[in-house]
């Protein structure tokens, strides 16, 4: 897809390093970090190692309380978010891999070419997975239909719920209804909830989002959100059913899973919302997940560091300054090598700035207000973390909205696709005239992006044409 950008001021911005370097947060690079006690056998199923991560924000690395135990049971073409979340959450993961998110295993006799060898071949897993010999911390259901998933284990999986491991649903789909009287299942309005919102800066997040407009006629309509949290308890195991509310379309209401054309885009999502693609906000996805297993598994550190506002707003001119501020609640006092460390990122997830410093509880509360460099119109994210001896106790992350004068409204180009040898053009409409002193220019950018053509609208019409592309190497 051609991309369309118009030019903007640019500002640089100056690196605070104080005294101690940051031990969690963003990883830039690709890695194998293959466990020291796995071992490459075809013997059982799911034996997926699990060892590529990519660039992200580690989150929880390394937790103060160790590592979680996770049991994940979601789709086999969604098993990558299994090692998405593994690498943003320190966990020791076990997987059952299902066909689909409502289909157990292909019925008949086995194949070499399909991905879930047979039910049997499942089940034996599963049931090893289930067997006493296994404790978990957790264990997730990634949108898998339950009334897909065979009664036997079911009733195993209840099993451990009720012997201490956490239960968590995910955007749950048909779930048991006499489960959720059991739990006792609480409103939207709860502990965990509260957690969620306070740390999270849901409001820049796409979680409430009506995908009527803007898509192609054969795309089903269908609304996302808004997203809701609500907790149990099943014996000694706490239920979570973390909904998204992603799964329906408005035709007949079928699901994304069943429907042309979202159903090819759908079977790779299970633990996270199925929303646009966006590698900034995707991370934060995974931040609402460790949040909801922490809690849900009882691994609390008694430390919480929280912003004043999960978003805040501020005019461009003010900057430099501090808008987002946190605060951090201990209820141990005499809590010891303590230090907060933050990350200033941009809408592209790049990190502009970094720091940390230390501090000691004078009485049960500690507070940091990262200093916010100049910066361009848009949105920013700003997380802090809470360390201890370089291990994280709890994180919390505020959005800062720059706002500037608008000027420009809209960019539309003349048509949606371009030929090769047909010329790119279109009109920038503006909102306001443009200032004294200031350009207009559009450039054009492609996949790879690289800046490939710069032109200067009409002044009256705001109307632009690119230069035909003699080698386009990319779209």
């Amino acid at each position: 897809m051609n991309k369309l950008k118009t030019t903007l001021p640019i500002f640089n911005f100056y690196l605070l390093t104080f005294l101690l370097p940051l031990q969690a947060g963003t990883v830039a690079r690709y890695s194998h970090e293959t466990s020291s006690d796995y071992r490459h056998t075809n013997k059982f199923y799911g034996n997926l190692p699990g060892n590529l991560y990519g660039p992200r924000v580690a989150w929880a690395e390394p937790f103060v309380l160790g590592k979680l135990k996770l049991l994940i049971v979601l789709p086999i073409g969604a098993a990558r978010e299994a090692v998405e979340l593994q690498s943003r959450i320190p966990a020791e993961v076990s997987l059952i891999t299902t066909m689909g998110h409502d289909n157990w295993a292909k019925p008949g006799a086995e194949s070499a070419y399909d991905p879930v060898p047979s039910a049997q071949v499942l089940n034996d897993t599963a049931n090893r997975l289930l067997s006493p010999a296994y404790r978990y911390d957790a264990i997730i259901i990634g949108k898998v239909q339950w009334k897909c998933i065979p009664p036997e284990i079911q009733r195993k999986i209840f099993e451990k719920v009720k012997a201490g491991a956490a239960l968590i649903f995910i955007s749950p789909w048909e779930m048991d209804e006499s489960l959720q009287k059991e739990a006792a299942m609480s409103g939207v309005e709860n502990p965990l909830a509260d957690e969620v919102q306070a740390s999270v800066p849901l409001g820049i997040l796409p979680l409430d989002v009506d995908f009527e407009q803007g898509l192609p006629k054969h795309y089903a309509p269908r609304h996302v959100g808004p997203m809701e949290i609500r907790t149990g308890k099943l014996g000694g195991g706490t239920v979570v059913l973390l909904d998204y509310k992603d799964l329906y379309t408005r035709l007949n209401n079928q699901t994304v899973l069943v429907t042309d054309p979202w159903r090819h885009y759908a079977h790779t999502v299970s633990l996270t919302p199925f929303v646009a693609d966006d590698e900034l906000f995707y991370d934060y996805y995974f931040s609402i997940l460790g949040k909801v297993l922490y809690h849900a598994a009882g691994k609390k550190t008694g430390v919480q560091i929280r912003p004043r506002k999960p978003v805040v707003s501020i005019g461009r001119k003010s900057l430099p300054a501090a808008p987002a501020s946190f605060t951090l609640v201990s209820s141990n006092k005499e809590l010891r090598d303590c230090s907060m460390a933050y990350e200033l990122r941009d809408r592209r997830g790049r990190v502009l700035q970094k720091g940390a410093k230390e501090f000691s509880f004078r009485a049960s509360e500690a507070a940091l207000a990262p200093p916010i460099p100049a910066l361009t119109q848009g949105t920013y994210i700003v997380d802090v973390w809470a360390l201890q001896r370089g291990a994280i106790l709890d994180w919390a992350s505020a959005a800062v909205v720059v706002t500037d004068r608008q000027y420009i409204e809209s960019v539309v180009p003349t048509k949606e696709f371009y030929p090769r040898k047909e010329p790119i053009s279109g009109s920038v409409r503006l909102k306001t005239p443009v200032a004294k002193g200031l350009s207009l220019v559009v450039e054009l950018w492609d996949s790879y992006d690289r800046l490939v053509e710069v032109v200067t609208p009409e002044p009256a019409s705001g109307k632009f044409q690119l230069p035909v592309l003699q080698h386009p190497l990319s779209r």
